[in-house]
């Protein structure tokens, strides 16, 4: 199969058209379960550029397929047709090691990896329950095995300009969808399967609701833009992706920004924010020369950010638990103050442990990723993960400094925005939102790259020489040959 995006944007149609017809008709998503995990296995199997555009659009229609097929499956089902999806990203971790054996390459993002995995050991023996402890890994987890998984794909800089054009292609795809949607009452939504979806989702201990279709972080309710997502965060982090791209690149798509733009902006979330901000900071970053420079920029940088968490904190104090800031703020500091060295245990706090009616749960970790992880890992456990992630990072600056590769500064640039985003959003991390973003990372630091085989550059050679003889002779020139 090509690697090209525009035929599986082509298939995806279709294709999701036949699967609906048969869950309809079997009242089951048995078919639909089985073609997905054949399709997962068999691209998380030849590990190329497929493989991302496949995950890419499983993320980009999981939540309207979901909801669509939820009147006729059941809520096992529903967790069958995600987990599948997912099974393609564990599988090319699993790859990944076993060509960093057959190497004997091992560096320190992998034993940052190794002893992290230690201390969840440790997390799921302090945890309640088993189950919860999976679930409240699953997230963690995310950071490294996507970038894992992006670390495992066959790629070349050829290949990863392709992707870039399919992310652009599809963000745009996402928006006109977006705007399409937008225009759906609370009761449409309701009549095409939300009510289901909710319940499959959260297994009927919470009634539905449409709190995240709205914000209020502006003083009013304004409507967000969903998309086929059916969720505006998850949404604006892949708009970002394209966004990013059509920006960093410096694509003439005059349009194209505009419609990534104007989405973006109806959804209404931090994510969009703060991805303007790392594309204005990283950008300025890597076009100055001078050490000394360099170093006094990050310094202002990190001064100018503690300003502004001194000013957040006066602020947050005077704003009520209703307030999205004040919630965001108020867990990242009560992270800080209120975590231990090895946590209270994986699943005992967030969104999971709320779902199983956990009634001695601490709430106030919940509205930060990083707080979320001292909550259950302890400061140790968020000092690897942090720490994994910065050698990331650093990974795909240096690897930009080599090759001048507009798609590591863009993975970088959503690198660096993801970790911002992190301290103050739970949902800053997921596999439906930014798995996409530690699997670009990873495609930065391949542990394989593919090369021209010397035979076919041989022969290529040999052409370019014997078209040049027949030019010579044709003109009456120097025929190198005789």
């Amino acid at each position: 199969m090509k690697d090209n995006g525009k035929i599986f944007i082509g298939i995806a149609f279709p294709l999701l058209v036949l699967f609906y017809a048969g869950v309809y008709v079997t009242k089951s998503a048995i078919v639909p379960l089985i073609v997905l995990l054949l399709l997962s296995f068999y691209f998380s199997f030849i590990c190329k550029l497929q493989s991302v555009y496949y995950f890419a659009l499983c993320t980009v229609f999981q939540g309207v397929v979901l909801i669509i097929f939820a009147p006729y499956i059941s809520s096992g089902e529903s967790n069958g047709l995600i987990i599948t999806k997912e099974l393609l990203v564990y599988i090319c971790t699993v790859e990944y090691f076993v060509v960093c054996l057959k190497k004997r390459r091992l560096g320190a993002i992998d034993l940052c990896f190794f002893a992290f995995c230690i201390l969840a050991v440790i997390g799921i023996i302090k945890s309640n329950s088993v189950g919860l402890a999976v679930a409240g890994l699953r997230q963690i987890l995310i950071v490294f095995v996507c970038y894992f998984a992006g670390s495992a794909i066959k790629q070349d800089k050829k290949s990863r300009e392709k992707l870039s054009g399919f992310f652009i292609q599809t963000a745009i795809i996402v928006a006109i969808i977006g705007f399409a949607l937008y225009f759906m009452s609370d009761s449409d939504w309701l009549k095409i399967g939300y009510a289901d979806y909710w319940e499959n989702r959260t297994g009927g201990n919470v009634a539905y609701d449409f709190v995240n279709f709205y914000s209020w972080d502006l003083g009013v309710r304004i409507k967000r833009l969903v998309s086929s997502f059916a969720n505006p965060i998850a949404c604006a982090h892949y708009l970002c992706i394209g966004f990013t791209f059509l920006f960093v690149g410096e694509k003439k798509c005059y349009l194209g920004k505009i419609v990534v733009a104007i989405a973006l902006v109806l959804c209404i979330s931090k994510a969009a924010v703060v991805v303007v901000m790392s594309i204005i900071l990283v950008k300025n970053y890597t076009r100055i020369r001078n050490k000394l420079i360099r170093t006094l920029f990050i310094a202002l940088c990190i001064f100018i950010g503690l300003v502004g968490v001194l000013i957040l904190s006066d602020y947050s104090s005077s704003l009520t638990m209703n307030t999205a800031i004040g919630n965001h703020f108020n867990a990242f500091i009560y992270g800080i103050k209120n975590g231990s060295l090895l946590g209270n245990g994986l699943g005992t706090i967030g969104y999971n442990a709320s779902l199983a009616g956990l009634s001695n749960y601490d709430t106030g970790f919940n509205e930060s990723f990083f707080a979320l992880t001292i909550g259950q890992m302890g400061y140790l456990g968020m000092f690897l993960l942090y720490l994994f992630w910065i050698l990331s990072a650093l990974s795909c600056y240096k690897r930009y400094q080599s090759l001048k590769d507009p798609f590591c500064l863009t993975s970088l640039i959503l690198l660096v925005a993801v970790i911002v985003e992190s301290l103050f959003s739970a949902s800053s991390v997921s596999m439906l939102g930014t798995g996409l973003y530690f699997i670009l990372a990873g495609m930065c630091n391949p542990v394989r790259e593919v090369k021209l085989n010397k035979y076919l550059v041989g022969r290529r050679k040999s052409r370019q020489f014997l078209s040049g003889t027949i030019h010579f002779k044709r003109t009456g020139g120097f025929n190198p040959v005789e």
